[in-house]
């Protein structure tokens, strides 16, 4: 029954790449990536993300469910410091890309209003 609630391909688009975000991110949290290419899963599913809420509104809610990882490993975790600032550069490069494309998204449509 659910399955009919889906209205058009912009859903299944959104669910695709918000997964292969998470896939993506998931050497991120790990910390399995060191040296110069630590950042590139962060950029990578950070544009993933963007284009899932280019699809679908909660696409965008993908950073959120992202920054929320990135707390909770925080505070399990009883690694060095060097780590724990890595895990506070992630998050705020999450925070800061996810802010700026949201309000970039309202800016660009207009907001959404409910006509009576």
């Amino acid at each position: 029954e659910s399955v009919l609630y889906i209205v058009g391909r912009a859903d299944l688009i959104c669910l695709v790449l918000v997964v292969l975000a998470a896939l993506v991110y998931t050497p991120c949290v790990s910390e399995r990536v060191r040296g110069p290419f630590a950042v590139l899963p962060l950029l990578l599913s950070s544009a993933l993300i963007v284009a899932a809420g280019l699809c679908k509104e909660t696409g965008f809610c993908f950073f959120g469910l992202i920054a929320g990882c990135e707390i909770l490993r925080g505070l399990s975790f009883s690694g060095g410091k060097r780590s724990q600032w890595q895990r506070c550069l992630r998050f705020g490069a999450i925070i800061i890309v996810g802010s700026i494309s949201c309000i970039l998204r309202v800016w660009y449509t207009g907001g959404t209003t409910i006509d009576n």
